[in-house]
């Protein structure tokens, strides 16, 4: 298990490192640069600007020269502001971390349950009806459920600001970005529970008078919860850029709009920073769904 950790965190790394190379040398085959959109730009100060910045240098050059000062935690300054680009970014990560980490939470407590008892009262009214649910939550977009969630509770009704640091200002964001994995939980957990249900050592339990619930939670959830976990990975994925989106539907000065942000200024420290930190979240949180599954299931065996 040890060897198998170490070979992942290596191949988190090398991902890390070709997604950063591919975003730097696509930003800079784009027409433009950052300081073309400047009014009235001289141009010995141009010049002085992209000597400060290496854009005058080649292409390879310039990433070089980034990848140097970010491993010794230089991440730059940014373009457009000349603020330090890791207070931006880390600073924002905080806000899409919460927003992020209570989505995610939320989606996976509330699939759980209600793969559950989807499984439980299968072929039930109740089962068809979660069954309908989770596949609207599916079909429908994060961008487009956060619209319409503005628009009703927070147009219309009043009910909730656009966006507050508040706790309730969490809950329309978090709606939006947790219906989607709760509703893909909700059918892997059914259709695992299902599975499990009708195993052996489940009937087992029912004939030596276990109680129904404790069949269910202590017995079949156990087996149960590893596809689940195996999700993890990539519901941060799916959270962290969904997150983008979101977050410039509610304004919230979290990482997914400071990204979006950055991409429309061509403001390249930030970007860069950006790409790493959300490539580097998404290649931990994989290797983590993979050990957790390890330690629930001891019969998984990794290659």
């Amino acid at each position: 298990m040890l060897c198998y950790a170490a070979k992942r965190i290596f191949l988190a790394i090398a991902t890390v490192l070709i997604v950063a190379a591919i975003v730097f040398f696509a930003m800079h085959c784009i027409p433009g640069g950052p300081f073309d959109s400047e009014k009235a730009t001289d141009p010995a100060a141009k010049a002085a600007l992209q000597s400060r910045f290496h854009l005058d240098k080649s292409v390879p050059e310039q990433f070089v020269l980034y990848l140097g000062g970010a491993l010794r935690g230089d991440w730059g300054i940014s373009l457009k502001t000349g603020r330090e680009v890791s207070d931006m970014v880390f600073g924002a990560l905080g806000v899409s971390a919460r927003l992020g980490a209570v989505s995610m939470l939320g989606a996976a407590l509330l699939g759980l349950a209600l793969g559950c008892a989807s499984a439980v009262w299968h072929s039930r009214a109740a089962d068809r009806l979660i069954l309908l649910m989770t596949t609207l939550f599916v079909a429908v977009p994060s961008f487009l459920l956060a619209t319409l969630l503005l628009l009703v509770f927070c147009l219309k009704l009043g009910w909730f600001g656009v966006w507050s640091a508040s706790g309730t200002g969490y809950v329309l964001p978090v709606i939006s970005l947790m219906m989607y994995p709760m509703a893909y939980i909700t059918r892997l957990t059914r259709s695992s529970m299902l599975e499990a249900l009708h195993q052996d050592y489940v009937r087992a339990a029912r004939v030596r008078g276990v109680r129904e619930g404790a069949v269910v939670a202590r017995h079949a959830l156990k087996n149960a919860v590893t596809p689940v976990i195996a999700y993890l990975g990539p519901m941060t994925a799916y959270t962290l850029t969904g997150s983008m989106v979101v977050e410039n539907v509610f304004t919230i000065g979290g990482l997914g709009s400071r990204f979006v942000e950055s991409i429309a200024n061509r403001d390249y420290p930030v970007v860069m920073a950006a790409t790493i930190v959300l490539a580097a979240l998404i290649a931990l949180s994989a290797l983590l769904s993979d050990l957790l599954c390890r330690a629930i299931d001891p019969r998984i065996d990794f290659a």
